[in-house]
């Protein structure tokens, strides 16, 4: 399916260094927040993820005024060696939003400490 790009309207938030969460339910990442105009948007999210215990989860989702979007919740074990980044994101399509909604990526852990390095979070409105 190819999206019409209409007047190029985009938003993006990053966030440099590390933010860490022990929550075993879901919280908003550190500088990951927009507050787009009204549209229709591509969404695209990028970080590196470690974790301190072998064999953890990690989820990580888009919300939009703290309601997480459809689909957009993805899962990421980390098999690796403790404390070994790997690469984590999140793409896809939100519609109806508003100008006064809030867009967010929110995480959470299976135990221990994830920690999200450098991230962005990209906003490209389409038709």
């Amino acid at each position: 399916n190819i999206q019409k790009l209409i007047a190029p309207i985009s938003f993006e938030a990053n966030a440099a260094g590390n933010t860490t969460t022990i929550s075993l339910v879901d919280e908003i990442v550190a500088g990951m927040t927009i507050t787009p105009e009204t549209g229709n948007y591509l969404f695209n999210f990028s970080t590196t993820l470690f974790h301190t215990q072998n064999n953890k989860k990690i989820w990580i989702s888009l919300y939009i005024n703290g309601i997480q979007a459809t689909n957009s919740e993805r899962t990421y074990k980390h098999y690796r060696q403790i404390n070994k980044p790997f690469h984590a994101g999140l793409t896809g399509k939100i519609v109806g939003v508003l100008d006064t909604d809030s867009i967010h990526v929110m995480w959470r852990t299976q135990s221990g400490t994830a920690t999200a390095m450098n991230r962005s979070l990209s906003l490209m409105r389409v038709a």
